[in-house]
């Protein structure tokens, strides 16, 4: 069976572009565009004679993945890399697809898995204060203020009277105009104090917390943080003992073939390539329901994407052109 055979719907996109829907929940984004290409005019005598444009137009695909951030343009001409128009760009935003529609669902039933998994512990969010930026501008403020009364007459006259070397100069003058940076340095010093600028996480419940390495449970790791501990951490991950990662983090997203951060949330599940369960310091238990289902939902959504893959790599250039057809053509 043909591709064409295997199409579910067509949806008309504007006025040059259109989706193309699969049996298989998949599907194959497709729009056109006019650009003006310059073209070198050659004279009989083969010197370059001026330039002369003509409108052209591009057609560009996006074969539609499980997640919206999947996938890059392609150009059907002589262009390796595709574009397509910001109207259509935003269309893409948003699951389209059957597949990524579904996607979508197990990305949301792991999140709610993770959440579950991680609402023992109590995990809470506050404000850090900078204790050792606070204690460096205090030393310096009490530093300066002791010795500015002597260092600064002694440089006066070392700047002024004896001709000192260029370096002494340099230290002089920053001794004479230190007490200039004082009300900066006690300024930023209150407004630390008051509000914090940094932000740290730590458990609350921490009676659900042990060292007893368990199979049955799972591993808090403080992630890039060496000094990170049950009552302070900067970031966090939860591993389980086949090595599976959750990671609370930033919806990814895609425009233009490129992958930014979003504001929405996402939770990221897979194996690591080094097993953190092994030398984890802290453990605690979790629901095996909750873990069934977990795992459960991962192999849904990874077979989903191993397919589309297959999926993907199964399309020739000529399907591509045929399926244009059949969407009526793009003007």
């Amino acid at each position: 069976m043909s591709l064409t055979e295997k199409v579910r719907k067509i949806t008309k996109v504007g006025k040059n572009g259109a989706v193309v829907e699969f049996c298989n929940g998949f599907g194959i984004a497709y729009e056109k565009r006019s650009r003006t290409v310059e073209n070198v005019v050659i004279d009989d005598n083969g010197f370059v004679d001026g330039t002369n444009r003509v409108e052209a137009n591009t057609l560009s695909y996006l074969v539609l993945g499980p997640s919206i951030d999947c996938g890059i343009n392609r150009s059907l001409g002589p262009e390796r890399e595709g574009k397509f128009s910001e109207s259509f760009e935003r269309y893409l935003q948003k699951p389209v697809t059957s597949a990524q529609k579904k996607h979508a669902e197990l990305e949301k039933t792991i999140e709610s898995c993770y959440d579950s998994i991680v609402k023992p512990l109590q995990i809470e969010k506050f404000a850090r204060r900078q204790w050792k930026e606070i204690a460096l501008n205090v030393a310096a403020f009490a530093g300066l203020t002791a010795i500015w009364p002597i260092a600064a007459p002694t440089a006066m006259i070392s700047y002024y009277f004896m001709n000192p070397s260029q370096a002494a100069n340099a230290l002089g003058t920053a001794i004479i105009l230190a007490p200039l940076a004082l009300p900066q340095v006690i300024y930023h010093s209150i407004a630390e104090l008051i509000n914090p600028t940094k932000t740290a996480y730590r458990v609350q419940n921490k009676k659900a917390l042990s060292k007893t390495k368990s199979y049955d449970a799972a591993a808090l790791i403080f992630k890039y943080d060496d000094r990170g501990t049950p009552k302070q951490f900067d970031t966090y991950s939860i591993v389980l003992p086949d090595g599976l990662s959750l990671y609370d983090g930033k919806k990814q997203a895609r425009q233009a073939n490129t992958i930014y951060c979003s504001e929405g949330r996402q939770v990221y599940a897979h194996k690591e390539k080094f097993n953190d369960f092994k030398s984890a310091k802290w453990f605690f238990k979790i629901d095996q329901d909750v873990k069934a289902q977990l795992y459960g939902t991962i192999n849904e959504r990874d077979a989903l994407i191993e397919r589309f893959y297959e999926f993907e790599r199964s399309i020739s250039k000529e399907e591509h052109y045929a399926l244009i057809k059949v969407t009526g053509g793009l003007k």
